[in-house]
């Protein structure tokens, strides 16, 4: 089988079966929103190259089988329609919305991992510094900060395997989309 005009997808996630799609304007080299007599016209141009006799055998019997099967989609309307369709259905959008939540998720950590730890530094300070008690001030300020270098690392930590994890996803679409 000839992979003239084929679209291969294969699923990420899941069984690796490949699904094969046609892509019928590229078999009759025309643009996707092309009207009905631009299609018969480039069936009719391309049919004269492949079988020049029409009593004759064709040149590429298998390219003629192909323009065949793309004219008779693209020349019903009810079929163009429901090939279009699924034409604009990606497999991968299922991945590319994880890949997105990944890296939402990434940016929320760390801005919220970071504000919260600016947070709890200037309260332990804030605090600190207006209690009656001042004795073992320096000890709490230290530690309060301690706690906000705590969280701030590990929520730096975290976004940087939420963001690892999206760029994984992206990677896999790209392998998948080349195949």
């Amino acid at each position: 089988m000839s992979d003239i005009g084929i679209v291969r997808f294969r699923r990420i996630f899941g069984e690796s079966r490949v699904a094969e799609l046609r892509d019928y304007y590229t078999i009759l080299a025309v643009s996707p929103d092309a009207d009905h007599a631009d299609i018969k016209t480039g069936y009719e141009r391309l049919s004269r190259i492949y079988q020049p006799d029409a009593d004759a055998e064709p040149v590429d019997p298998e390219r003629m089988r192909a323009l065949d099967e793309a004219f008779d989609v693209l020349d019903d309307p009810s079929q163009r329609a429901a090939y279009d369709r699924a034409r604009r259905e990606s497999p991968h959008d299922g991945a590319r919305t994880i890949a997105a939540w990944l890296g939402g998720i990434a940016w929320f950590i760390l801005v919220a991992g970071v504000i919260g730890a600016v947070g709890v530094g200037i309260v332990g300070s804030v605090t600190c510094e207006t209690s009656f008690i001042n004795e073992s001030c320096s000890d709490e300020v230290g530690a309060a900060w301690g706690v906000a270098a705590a969280a701030g690392i590990y929520s730096v930590v975290f976004a940087v395997i939420f963001f690892a994890a999206r760029h994984v996803v992206l990677l896999l679409i790209e392998i998948a989309e080349k195949e």
